[in-house]
């Protein structure tokens, strides 16, 4: 995978320090209240080596009393500061979490399809989530601690120095061993960090596409199946994570004995200064609390190193996401157009999906032509119906007139204009897609009608519906047009689910319509009193119709018949009748069994 690469971990630290600049001020304000924190920290143990001084020489009490409430003001003051500063830090890494889940939201709804044929929907939302929460923690409590760290040893270590330089230095002796354990433990931290999330993201994937599929799962009686494809995924994730676990783990105790060993050659070597006068029991006591201060950074330093890999690794994996650079987008090659009449031409036109990628039509076409020397002319106001055997390219045809993939060999003209030099928004609202597998959101069956066109009237809605042949089921929906559809659509049947689709695409009142099938699940008459709606709302826009059922396309002005990704026969149903080839087969066959269903 690309962030694997040095390269590609050296680009996600650059888009990452973008979004912390962005926040410069929230971070430049929580470093001095750091430094404020820390220069209170140090105060205090200075204060009690000059009040512990003053009492073994024997002071009044009021000598005593000032430093005593210096000692007390210090304290606040620094836990006054320490909180104000994790609250604007703590923010900031919240602001750059929404921030980046914003962009990466907007950069997914322009990536074309290729791309979520390539990355399934759970290693995504895993990515929006479990590796974004990753990256707030870096940019929240990791960056507070990486900044105070050195801000407090700096500090510290200069106060004492200020007491006692050698002593200093023997304290210090430690403190090597600690960079070569941190650096050991980084590497593999980061290696965990990453390996935990890559097997987070399968296990999230896994469970969605089971979930999503859980009445074809009970259909064909695969529980069990699926059972233990889940138990091993959870036993990949769960080896994972208590990889991680055991390198933590052995971290924190490593870590933390390295302040202690400071701690005993201070009480070694401190306590013979004192007995030899070089060190007062004040300056002594003064000392050991400085070097107790530096305990807590380096004892939770396993733990920020920890949170540090996890928020980059998580970094490289969302970088993947924003490098994918959108195939369709406006370039230099679009111009201002703002409307389209809706003529349609193919010119030479060969066509292969993306390797991963599977064709529309439910054929893998993945590095194989799909579409071959494809020419053909669709006036403006006129209907283009497209039959053909499973796999032979119809909906692939289709779907490149409103460019959801990029045409690498030949042209699409609208309106004589190449498909690049039409702006995608313009090229979007003035063409209506509906599918054969119709996508309903989890809303209101209105809502979902006026999914393209939002400010829509009630009268608008209604008029949709009737023209799919719809408005007679809505109106026996528990709650109307306000009747919440579920998951998909799932409450509805698949014959429903396609008249409200067809409905959101006829509410759009497009220039071009594009039905690929789309009443593929509706019994013959409803089909039938379907298209006679069709016929009058058609009148001045294109129709392309792809359909089975030569019934429903016999109608249309021009007909071609796909056999391979190539045009083997166009003309009008009379005249592929007269021709006697495919189409006349079809159209046999079908009148027979059509007769047979009546009997």
């Amino acid at each position: 995978m690309s962030y694997y690469t040095p390269e590609s971990r050296v680009r996600a630290r650059k888009r990452l320090l973008t979004y912390g600049f962005a926040n410069r001020g929230k971070y430049l304000l929580g470093l001095l209240l750091l430094i404020a924190t820390n220069g209170l920290n140090i105060t205090y143990p200075w204060l009690s080596k000059y009040a512990i001084d003053l009492l073994r020489g024997g002071a009044e009490p009021s000598r005593i009393l000032p430093f005593v409430i210096g000692m007390i003001l210090a304290a606040i003051g620094a836990m006054i500061f320490r909180t104000v500063s994790r609250i604007v830090v703590f923010n900031a890494g919240r602001d750059i979490e929404y921030d980046m889940r914003n962009h990466l939201f907007a950069h997914l709804q322009k990536l074309p399809q290729s791309f979520y044929a390539r990355i399934r929907t759970g290693d995504v939302m895993s990515r929006l989530t479990n590796d974004l929460t990753g990256v707030r923690l870096l940019t929240g409590p990791g960056v507070l601690n990486v900044v105070n760290t050195p801000i407090s040893y700096g500090m510290t270590l200069f106060a004492m120095a200020l007491i006692d330089p050698k002593l200093t230095l023997w304290s210090l002796i430690p403190f090597p061993l600690l960079l070569l354990i941190a650096r050991r433990f980084g590497r593999s931290l980061h290696d965990t960090s990453l390996r935990t999330q890559v097997e987070l993201s399968s296990f999230s994937s896994l469970i969605q596409e089971n979930l999503s599929g859980q009445s074809v799962v009970r259909a064909y009686a695969r529980e069990d199946t699926e059972a233990k494809k889940f138990e091993g995924a959870n036993e990949r994730l769960y080896w994972a994570n208590l990889g991680l676990a055991r390198v933590s783990s052995l971290m924190m105790p490593v870590v933390s004995t390295v302040p202690g060993l400071g701690l005993l050659i201070v009480l070694f070597a401190g306590g013979r200064h004192v007995v030899g006068g070089e060190l007062s029991l004040g300056g002594f006591i003064a000392f050991s609390l400085y070097v107790f201060q530096l305990t807590w950074p380096t004892f939770i330093l396993g733990w920020v190193l920890s949170m540090v890999q996890r928020g980059l690794s998580g970094m490289n994996r969302l970088n993947e996401i924003f490098e994918t650079v959108p195939s369709i987008r406006d370039d230099d090659r679009t111009r201002p157009i703002e409307t389209l009449a809706g003529s349609i031409t193919f010119r030479d036109l060969d066509f292969s999906y993306p390797a991963t990628n599977g064709a529309a039509d439910g054929r893998d076409g993945a590095g194989r032509p799909v579409l071959r020397r494809i020419s053909l002319d669709v006036p403006a106001g006129s209907s283009l119906a497209i039959v053909g055997h499973t796999g032979s390219g119809k909906s692939t045809l289709a779907s490149l007139v409103p460019h959801l993939y990029e045409v690498e060999e030949g042209k699409i003209l609208l309106d004589g204009h190449d498909l690049h030099e039409i702006p995608i928004a313009t090229l979007r609202r003035q063409i209506a897609f509906a599918p054969q597998e119709a996508f309903l959101f989890s809303m209101s069956v209105r809502d979902n009608i006026r999914f393209g066109k939002p400010a829509a009237t009630e009268a608008e809605v209604e008029e949709a519906a009737t023209l799919a042949g719809v408005i007679d089921d809505i109106r026996e929906f528990p709650n109307g047009l306000d009747t919440v559809v579920g998951e998909r659509g799932f409450t509805l049947s698949g014959g429903q689910r396609q008249r409200v689709a067809l409905a959101r695409a006829l509410l759009l009142d497009p220039k071009v319509l594009i039905l690929d099938d789309s009443l593929s699940s509706v019994d013959t008459q409803t089909e039938e009193r379907i298209l006679g709606h069709l016929r009058e709302f058609k009148r001045g826009r294109t129709l392309i119709l792809i359909s089975h059922r030569v019934s429903t396309v016999k109608d249309a002005d021009q007909i071609v018949v796909l056999e391979e990704g190539e045009i083997l026969e166009r003309g009008s149903h009379a005249e592929l009748l007269v021709q006697s080839g495919v189409y006349a087969s079809m159209y046999q066959e079908q009148l027979v069994e059509r007769s047979l269903e009546e009997e």
